[in-house]
């Protein structure tokens, strides 16, 4: 018996399926497809994406998490070291007298910060801790004064003994402040923390509903590009 095709009716999962699958057999199927090509892009999404909602997940696959993907824990790695230099940072700019430990902190995240940097390719990120370095390095002679060296690594090193010893002026002068070095580091490491977290919201829209890249170009790439 022919099969009448209504288009003023959403087609059942069940029929759908039946289409799909063939057991309509191949005149019903040749119909079907012929009624559903008078359908709007919007209704016969609705139709098609009714019929694959029903269809199971093959036993055994698991659909891998963009939050997890080794580029995203990198940048998230980046991330969460700028936010806490950031974080010393200001909590320096607000101590007085400022503390021993506190700029030991501050040069610990400053390190670990610069660290991160070797995890990606991201040529924005670098320059963004190229200019840090620099300007760490235009403060040297006020750093050292109080006991803070820059390596040839341009990690920070903390003399405690003659951190001890420095002027609170120094100290002062060189974290309280809107225009102070540690103001000044502040402000690049939330620059940082917040390039980083784009890029992981950016990554996870690379992904398609497996888990798996929408596009066949390198990601780091294509990353980059947005920056």
């Amino acid at each position: 018996m022919a099969q009448n095709f209504d288009l003023g009716t959403d087609y059942s999962k069940e029929y759908l399926n039946k289409m799909y699958s063939g057991t309509l057999g191949n005149a019903n199927v040749d119909k079907a497809k012929e009624a559903l090509s008078t359908y709007s892009d919007a209704q016969q999404k609705k139709l098609v994406s009714s019929y694959y909602d029903q269809q199971k997940k093959p036993e055994g696959i698991r659909i891998k998490s963009p939050e997890n993907n080794s580029i995203s824990r990198n940048y998230k790695t980046v991330q969460s070291a700028a936010t806490s230099l950031k974080n010393s940072a200001r909590e320096l700019s607000k101590e007085s007298p400022i503390g021993i430990e506190s700029v030991a902190s501050f040069a610990d995240n400053y390190n670990k910060t610069i660290d991160t940097f070797n995890t990606t390719n991201n040529a924005s990120l670098r320059k963004k801790g190229e200019y840090m370095t620099r300007f760490t390095a235009a403060n040297s002679g006020m750093l050292s004064k109080v006991g803070i060296e820059i390596g040839a690594d341009n990690k920070l090193t903390v003399d405690r003994d003659k951190l001890s010893k420095a002027d609170e002026g120094d100290l002062k002068s060189l974290f309280n402040g809107n225009n102070s070095f540690g103001q000044s580091i502040a402000e690049r490491a939330g620059q940082i923390e917040g390039m980083s977290r784009n890029t992981v919201n950016k990554i996870s829209k690379m992904y398609d509903g497996a888990g798996q890249y929408k596009t066949a170009f390198n990601p780091e790439s294509i990353i980059n590009n947005y920056f």
